[in-house]
């Protein structure tokens, strides 16, 4: 089977290329070879490789510069996904497509389920729930796509909170973090080993019409501020001789740090349903954390 990476070079992109199983001829492309910007060339680029399966990772992720660069962002995120969809309906062939839980407003007082309404507020979420809506309008009752929606992405390579923590710690004798914005961290592990357990059931053709879920929620198992997460970062980064000590964490409101985009305040992905469906139990994003920080240990 062959399968096309998109985004190869970003943290998702670098777990999924790691943990690629055996008979997978994987191919990993990176911005530069597949520019889901560039909208005309996008099925010329698939009509030359020919993908089975595409694991779209690529992604516009700067949230608050999305606020700015709405049309780049809308291209990327949205109306690339739409020319893949439109390609896989003509020429066959499956999507993972990697979504968000900023497509929800953060005003549930419990886990958003799969089938909840979308409702982003702000620009990176519409472009994500955009991206949803032309794959359920073009794929929606061919079984051959698969939304995994994620929360708080953390990996051990490129951008995001788990490493700029560990620096702040290193530097830091005090940071503010956000305490009042709710959802659960999610390991670039545990999710690329969800996408590729995806990717085995459509080889092994056990995902039949009666039993497909056309979204699944995935992050680690728990519940977590920004606050608790960066506590957890030092404890453990510590613990693993990554710093000396932890810094002190003061928690703050999102008031008090104030950004260009709205954030949820509340947007944690009810997950059981696509867990018990992927048969994957998840690990304790504390669990998860700290298995991230060892094998920054061992790079």
């Amino acid at each position: 089977m062959k399968v096309l990476l998109t985004g190869s070079t970003g943290q998702l992109g670098f777990a999924i290329q790691k943990s690629s199983p055996k008979g997978i001829k994987l191919l990993s492309l990176d911005r530069n070879k597949f520019n889901l910007s560039q909208i005309k060339n996008i099925e010329e680029t698939l009509n030359e490789i020919k993908p089975d399966f595409i694991i779209n990772c690529g992604a516009y992720t700067n949230v608050d510069m999305a606020e700015d660069e709405k049309e780049m962002v809308m291209n990327i995120n949205a109306n690339s996904v739409k020319e893949i969809s439109l390609y896989l309906k003509k020429n066959g062939g499956n999507l993972i497509q990697i979504s968000t839980d900023y497509v929800f407003d953060g005003f549930n007082s419990k886990a958003y389920k799969v089938n909840d309404k979308v409702s982003p507020i702000n620009q990176y979420g519409l472009s994500k729930a955009k991206a949803e809506k032309f794959i359920d309008e073009i794929l929606g009752d061919t079984n051959q796509a698969v939304i995994i929606r994620t929360s708080w992405l953390m990996g051990t390579v490129s951008k995001n909170f788990l490493l700029t923590m560990l620096k702040l710690h290193q530097t830091r004798k005090e940071i503010n973090v956000v305490s009042d914005q709710i959802s659960c961290p999610t390991s670039t592990k545990t999710l690329s080993e969800a996408c590729w357990k995806v990717v085995e059931m459509q080889m092994r053709k056990t995902l039949k019409k009666d039993n497909f879920m056309p979204i699944l929620h995935w992050c680690d198992n728990g519940i977590a501020s920004w606050y608790d997460i960066a506590v957890a970062i030092g404890e453990i980064s510590a613990k693993s001789g990554l710093i000396d000590s932890p810094s002190f964490i003061n928690p703050i409101k999102s008031e008090d740090y104030p950004t260009k985009a709205r954030r949820p305040s509340f947007s944690l992905l009810d997950c059981t349903s696509s867990k018990e469906f992927l048969d994957l139990k998840g690990d304790y994003w504390r669990k998860s954390l700290e298995t991230s920080i060892k094998s920054i240990v061992g790079q």
